[in-house]
């Protein structure tokens, strides 16, 4: 998964906890939740800090590849 991004699943705390702890490995997330995140403005405010982007938008599917 090198020089790919990584996308993460998962809304409010956790999604939040999940780029957080990936932040330290990963450069180039991407926070998807098909559903509104919850997140507070400050979690928001964080990640347009560090550059990870959240899609609140339907997922159809996953595929790991």
């Amino acid at each position: 998964m090198q020089d790919q991004p990584i996308a993460l699943y998962g809304k409010g705390q956790v999604g939040f906890d999940l780029c957080v702890l990936l932040k330290g490995w990963r450069d180039d997330l991407v926070l998807c939740i098909d559903v509104p995140a919850d997140l507070t403005d400050k979690q928001r405010r964080l990640l347009v800090e560090h550059n990870i982007p959240v899609r609140e938008e339907k997922i159809d599917r996953f595929k790991i590849d």
